[in-house]
């Protein structure tokens, strides 16, 4: 009999020490390959909370009412309860049943909760909304199936929940399919009512899901190594390129998924930031870049183009080549910079840039149309296809009313880390400062066929009032001040037209004259009698 040693024998303790030792990213395999990655285990409770939305009951007769369900798990991954519209009455929202009566004394802080329909935001007193609920239970992530059309709470659940420090992500594109099949009926009783005024005709658009659509003819071998390594650095997280670890995190972040014959492909969020060539597999990821000679009203016709380019790569790629592109054809005009006169580009880069962000980030990727990027003699627009997300609207938005709506939350969420673009919607509010700033106007928003244009106006088109710096504006008197906007509106003056207009001698209005002449705001012309007053050139 063979002498036991510490519970084993002898032999099987020597063999055990010379069997290899596993590396080290062996054994980190291993641990892997025993924890089922989150989107399996989210795609098991999408699935369940489409198969008890199928279960729901209709309260009315005169109207079609959601089918909704609802999965609510624990911070551990464990199904807490599930629940679908009207299981216990007729009329109670699904998370209303799952949060007070399926699991009234389970504590959701912490978990998840899957529903297939966006939770409403807004209910007839004395009833609660059910974002409001879902915040005050402290659950700390919802996976929604698809927004609410109903324009009154279309986006409203979702931005209530973020507000409040809730993580939003969305069902995959196949059964967000189901879901709209089974509500096709709610659907389009929202999409066919009357338009009201001030707002836009498609009403169902997002926020979206149409990012997480996978790529079926790419391949992670179609991402870029560096465009990655960029984000992982913004994100201040350490994984080797490639590993194991990095898809599976890519799979958590809905950058990559696996299709059924284990092959990892990109989404297209995936693709628009870090595709290598998106274009080639979605020809609306590119911008079109244009720069003509004059203004728009002359046209865009092939002998005014000046130069062009169509830009697509990562995010950050397609970002610096556009820089390049606008460093190279944006005037440089002289500017006061404290009490110093420099020369620089006409029109701030960090604005620019916000527009085109705001134009990748939010655009609707299921047009076919790509962004544009148009640089004229005196204005720079951009366009975006598709409208903003309701219940945005073109007045809020020219009010700069805006509220944090991303029709591509994951896009939307990484350019944030990356750096590219403010968070909560203060990037819009913030142009006109700076573009101050840079002694311009404020921006025009508007909608042209289909797409949603942004146009920054040059110094041209910028009353001399704004474009004069702040510190020259304080060394002019009143009547100063006037002059100026008497020679903006009216192009020229002579020095007896501005003493017979205000009543001044021809003395006084001839200093009027040199104090702005001196500061340089305006050029003397002609000699004699025939010298007049123009502005000088922006």
């Amino acid at each position: 009999m063979k002498k036991k040693y510490h519970g084993r024998t002898k032999l099987a303790n020597r063999k055990k020490s010379q069997r290899p030792a596993k590396k080290k990213s062996q054994r980190r395999l291993s641990a892997r390959s025993r924890t089922p990655f989150r989107r399996e285990v989210d795609r098991r409770f999408m699935e369940t909370a489409i198969s008890e939305m199928l279960l729901s009951r209709s309260e009315h007769t005169n109207k079609t009412d959601p089918s909704v369900g609802a999965v609510l798990v624990n911070r551990r991954g464990k199904e807490i309860a599930r629940a679908h519209r009207g299981k216990y009455s007729a009329g109670e929202h699904g998370e209303f049943t799952i949060l007070e009566k399926a699991a009234p004394n389970k504590d959701p802080k912490g978990g998840t909760l899957y529903v297939t329909l966006e939770p409403c935001s807004k209910r007839q007193p004395p009833k609660r909304p059910c974002a409001h609920r879902i915040a005050e239970k402290r659950v700390s992530r919802v996976v929604i199936g698809i927004p609410d059309p109903n324009p009154d709470i279309h986006g409203r659940g979702i931005a209530y929940l973020q507000d409040h420090g809730v993580k939003v992500d969305f069902f995959d594109h196949d059964l967000t399919k189901r879901i709209e099949q089974a509500n096709r009926e709610f659907i389009e009783f929202y999409e066919k009512k009357p338009e009201k005024s001030g707002t836009i005709t498609d009403v169902f658009t997002g926020p979206a899901y149409e990012e997480n659509r996978p790529i079926s003819d790419a391949t992670k071998d179609d991402l870029s190594e560096e465009a990655i390594r960029k984000y992982l650095v913004a994100r201040r997280l350490r994984y080797r390129i490639p590993s194991g670890q990095l898809w599976d995190f890519l799979g958590k972040a809905g950058f990559v998924v696996e299709d059924s014959d284990r092959m990892l492909r990109p989404t297209l969020a995936g693709l628009v930031l870090f595709g290598k060539t998106p274009d080639l597999f979605e020809p609306q990821c590119k911008i079109k870049a244009d720069c003509f000679s004059g203004p728009p009203e002359g046209g865009t016709s092939i002998e005014r183009l000046i130069d062009q380019e169509d830009i697509s790569g990562p995010l950050s790629v397609v970002l610096d080549t556009l820089k390049k592109f606008f460093d190279k054809h944006v005037r440089r005009v002289p500017r006061i910079r404290g009490s110093k006169r420099v020369r620089g580009p006409e029109f701030p880069w960090t604005v620019i840039r916000e527009a085109i962000v705001n134009a990748l980030v939010h655009r609707d990727y299921r047009r076919g149309a790509h962004v544009t990027f148009q640089m004229f003699s005196d204005r720079i627009i951009v366009k975006s296809p598709g409208y903003p997300v309701p219940p945005l609207t073109l007045a809020m938005i020219r009010s700069y009313n805006v509220v944090s709506l991303k029709r591509n939350p994951r896009v939307a969420d990484s350019a944030y880390q990356l750096g590219y673009m403010e968070e909560r919607g203060s990037g819009i509010p913030s142009m006109p400062m700076r573009l101050n700033e840079y002694g311009l106007r404020e921006p025009d928003f508007d909608y042209d066929k289909g797409f949603f244009a942004v146009t920054l106006y040059g110094r041209e088109l910028t009353p001399v009032q704004i474009r004069t710096s702040r510190t020259v504006l304080t060394q002019l008197s009143p009547r100063q001040r006037q002059l100026l906007d008497i020679i903006d509106q009216h192009s020229r003056i002579t020095s007896g037209e501005w003493a017979a207009r205000t009543g001044i001698s021809k003395e006084t209005a001839n200093q009027d004259f040199k104090g702005l002449v001196d500061l340089q705001l305006i050029v003397r012309m002609g000699k004699g009698r025939s010298t007049y007053y123009v502005l000088t050139r922006p």
